[in-house]
């Protein structure tokens, strides 16, 4: 049995929301009967008409039992609490956006979930008091929840207080997001007709002189500049100023080039 717990302060999907549903039972007559991940395990009806546009097909190709898949919310009956889904005309895309919205609201619940467990309070009682109204403060709580490696979150409920909870998020989201550091990098054009190599690397250790750059071989004459942050304007900051301690130390600004910018480097992952 999977936990029950609302992630979101709706009860119920929206019409056209792509949900994480699982799936638990396959009627040939009926259809299929899923849980609503995202929304305590609601239950919800998939019609035989709504998985397929093929007029034969078999059931168990594209749905099996134990599957979490994206779906579409078609239809909602708000008064008896009943939901409707479908697998149709969900592109790529639309799964893509489906999935990450389910992850990002699964990370979080990892994290209250923890809280819960250190802290003794339940978890309904946190996402009432705290984590809901991220959704109004923010773009999506974990923004919040990566603010807090910085700075303790401003919770006003005296019983979370009382509990440590703020000081407790702060120890779990240092540790759950110490592996999603931002990685901001630049790339230069640097040639030298004098010297040689050896001006080239005293050239470039002006700019290792910033605390937290890196500076590889792209390849001859192409350097990337490198530094990994929790902040991208910071990162960034930095980035710009090892480049700037570079050019001051170059006499000809021809054998300078600045081929890329510094920008945030996206995990192709």
């Amino acid at each position: 049995m999977t936990e029950s717990v609302f992630f979101y302060k709706n009860k119920l999907p929206i019409k056209g929301e792509f949900v994480a549903a699982l799936i638990t039972e396959v009627e040939c007559m009926m259809g299929v009967t899923c849980q609503l991940l995202e929304y305590g395990n609601l239950e919800c009806l998939m019609p035989l008409s709504a998985i397929s546009r093929q007029r034969h097909y078999a059931v168990s190709r594209h749905i099996k039992i134990g599957q979490t898949q994206i779906l579409q919310v078609v239809n909602i009956d708000e008064k008896k609490g009943y939901v409707d889904v479908s697998k149709q005309d969900i592109s790529e895309e639309d799964k893509k956006t489906g999935t990450l919205k389910y992850k990002k609201a699964k990370k979080v619940h990892e994290i209250i979930k923890r809280v819960s467990v250190n802290t003794g309070i339940n978890v309904e009682l946190l996402y009432e008091n705290f984590v809901w109204n991220l959704y109004e403060e923010y773009d999506h709580p974990l923004d919040a929840f990566k603010s807090y490696i910085k700075n303790e979150p401003n919770i006003k409920n005296e019983e979370l207080c009382n509990a440590k909870v703020p000081q407790e998020l702060v120890k779990l989201c240092k540790h759950h997001f110490s592996i999603e550091q931002i990685k901001i990098v630049a790339e230069i054009e640097i040639k030298s007709f004098e010297g040689g190599i050896d001006v080239i690397k005293d050239t470039l250790s002006e700019g290792l002189k910033i605390k937290g750059i890196n500076i590889n071989l792209i390849a001859s004459p192409c350097y990337l500049i490198s530094t990994t942050t929790y902040d991208a304007p910071k990162g960034i900051e930095l980035v710009e100023q090892s480049i700037e301690l570079i050019k001051k130390k170059i006499d000809n600004l021809d054998d300078f080039k600045i081929k890329k910018a510094p920008y945030v480097l996206v995990n192709q992952a």
